[in-house]
This record gives C-alpha cells, structure tokens and sequence, in this order.
C-alpha cells in the first residue's frame, strides 16, 4: 500500500465517487433475463456474462467480456449493471481495458438522430439523484481527459 500523499488522496475521491453512484443506483432493481435487445453472438456474451447476476458480483473479467457491448444493454440492465461497470473503472484492483472509453461512449449523448433517439431511451429510467451522480463520474473522469470527443456534450446533457 503506498503512503504517497497524492495517491491516497485519489484512492480516497475514487472511493467516495463509487459510494454516490451506488448509493443513487441502490434502489434499482435487478432485471430478469433476457437483458439485451436483439439477438446475436454479442447479445450472447452479454447474456453468458451478466444476466442474473447480482450487480456486487460482475467482475473485472465480467467488465471486460461486455466493455464494447454495452449498447445491446436493455434500458433496465443499463441502470443495473452501470454502477458495477463504474465500481470497476473507479475502485477495481484489475484494469479493464477500454472499459473507461466504452462507459464515456455510452454516456454522451450521439450527434446522430437514430443512434439519439437510442440514447434517450435508455437514459430515460434515471431519476435526478442517478443522473447527478453520472454527472459527477463524468466531470471526474473528462478532469483527466481534456480530449474526448463528445466531452462538453456529455458534460451539458447530465448536468441539464
């Protein structure tokens, strides 16, 4: 464990980050399978991975079989599983992999009306408390990343 004065601190604003979402999330219950749209072998790895699985229990190496497949997530699974994706991003001993970017992805509303009308959808469950708590990840995780594409429109649209 490091006693650098800086990482502690990290670890320390990861943490309490991790606790809002979960407590905003908590009263969110778990879906019933199937929890993707559509058929296919993505839908099927999501499936395999997540579905009926308590939210405390996905893994990092659940986070990384899903991490570019989070579109498929039904509206419901979405609010569910995001808060385990995000424990994962924030507090996770294992870094996953592309995880961070995907969540970002999923999070910032699209230029595009079709890929919009999608993205409404499945943000539309969220209540104020869980769409200030993304507001939050999203304003820590854009900190330290000046150049992501979408970035203020992230930014504006969880925070509107």
């Amino acid at each position: 464990m490091t006693e650098d004065p800086d990482e502690l601190e990290e670890r320390r604003v990861r943490a309490d980050l991790a606790q809002r979402i979960d407590a905003a999330f908590a009263p969110v219950p778990r879906p019933h399978p199937p929890i993707t749209e559509g058929t296919g072998p993505l839908n099927e790895d999501v499936e395999r991975a997540l579905a009926g699985k308590p939210a405390g229990d996905v893994t990092a190496a659940d986070a990384h079989e899903v991490r570019m497949d989070l579109p498929y997530l039904t509206p419901e699974a979405f609010a569910y599983y995001l808060p385990s994706l995000l424990r994962i991003l924030l507090t996770g001993d294992t870094y996953v992999d592309s995880l961070d970017t995907s969540v970002f992805g999923m999070l910032t509303p699209p230029d595009d009306p079709a890929r919009a009308k999608a993205f409404e959808r499945r943000t539309a469950l969220l209540d104020r408390a869980q769409r200030d708590a993304l507001a939050d990840y999203l304003e820590w995780y854009a900190e330290g990343e000046s150049a992501l594409p979408g970035r203020e429109r992230a930014l504006a649209y969880w925070r509107s």
